[in-house]
């Protein structure tokens, strides 16, 4: 028994001894560093240099166009169109006769009524003279003097009808709308014809409350007809206020139209044009929202980190977009922008224009 533990004395002290060196070497041992982190390289995107221009917005309305001036002639009293000298469409200038009418049987009432008429003129006389000597009394002169004021008044009213049988033109202006051929009975009220003065052409057009701070009396504008034609108007006038039922405002402009080309009733766009501005012009695929839904585009700053820049869009023409927002001095990533987030860094490679990739 005793050779037994003697023996395992033996192997027990080279064990301890072992282990204590395992660890004072540990112990004495540098400290391993942690697991770094991997590196993760900047996201190659493509950028070009985008310089602020002026820039002139416009505020577009959709309006139709009317004469400056239209009237229709109606018969002033039951008669016979006689002469009708001119034919729709063509140009009066003021003072022509554009309609002749035969009042039938006007002159023989005429007669009658200046016939009685200076029968009522004797009685009143007569009535004057016995009343201020004392033959008649204040009651009847006074019924004389009625019927001679309506006799007078009669006679003054054919008068008037007589008159109105030659018809003239008001102002210079376009015939149009004849509703009676030459020897055609018409009744008191009928629609003889119709005139327009198309020189200067109004447009009409109604404005939000949006584009109403832009738009001032006075101001250039264009009217663009349904062929594409574009021609020079300036705004004449800009209501004071709405109308009860859409909210807008209405809109007026005017152009010169010397050949009264561009008739009434057309519809067009009336183009205002607002003060200069400066403002980027880029391609439209650059645009897209962030996650509040705001409309940008995104921008490299100088430490090569991307941004998202919030924007407003102004217009836009056949070139691209307009927009404000950024910076008078940008460099807009044109490609790879679907890729990266705000703020996350960039390895720009520069373009020369702001083509983007279909990403």
């Amino acid at each position: 028994m005793r050779s037994m533990l003697t023996h395992h004395r033996k192997w027990h002290r080279p064990l301890v001894a072992v282990a204590v060196l395992v660890i004072v070497v540990i112990a004495l041992s540098p400290s391993s560093p942690p697991p770094s982190a991997p590196t993760i390289a900047p996201f190659a995107v493509a950028v070009t240099q985008s310089q602020a221009q002026s820039y002139t917005p416009v505020v577009v309305l959709r309006g139709v166009t009317s004469g400056n001036k239209e009237i229709t002639i109606r018969a002033a009293s039951d008669a016979i169109l006689m002469k009708r000298p001119f034919s729709d469409g063509s140009f009066a200038n003021k003072g022509d006769i554009i309609a002749q009418l035969d009042p039938e049987d006007k002159q023989a009432q005429l007669q009658e009524a200046k016939a009685l008429l200076e029968q009522r003129t004797s009685e009143l006389k007569a009535a004057e003279s016995l009343s201020r000597k004392g033959h008649r009394s204040a009651i009847e002169k006074q019924r004389a003097t009625a019927a001679h004021a309506t006799a007078y008044a009669r006679v003054q009213t054919i008068l008037n009808q007589l008159e109105k049988r030659t018809i003239t033109a008001p102002f210079d202006g376009i015939i149009f709308n004849h509703q009676a051929d030459e020897g055609q009975f018409m009744r008191s009220g009928d629609v003889i014809v119709s005139m327009v003065s198309l020189t200067p052409l109004v447009i009409q057009a109604d404005a939000s409350e949006k584009d109403m701070p832009f738009i001032e009396k006075g101001q250039k504008a264009h009217i663009r007809l349904t062929n594409g034609q574009m021609v020079d108007a300036t705004v004449t006038y800009k209501a004071p206020a709405a109308t009860s039922s859409a909210r807008t405002f209405r809109i007026e402009a005017q152009t010169p139209n010397d050949n009264a080309d561009i008739p009434s009733g057309f519809s067009v766009e009336l183009i205002v044009q607002r003060r200069p501005i400066l403002a980027h012009r880029i391609n439209a695929s650059l645009l897209s929202l962030d996650d509040d839904g705001r409309l940008g585009v995104k921008i490299m700053d100088e430490g090569n980190i991307a941004r998202f820049i919030t924007v407003t869009a102004v217009g836009e023409d056949a070139n691209g977009i307009w927009i404000t927002g950024l910076p008078p001095s940008s460099t807009i990533i044109t490609r790879g922008q679907g890729f990266i987030l705000d703020g996350a860094t960039v390895a720009p490679h520069e373009t020369q224009n702001t083509e983007p990739m279909a990403f």
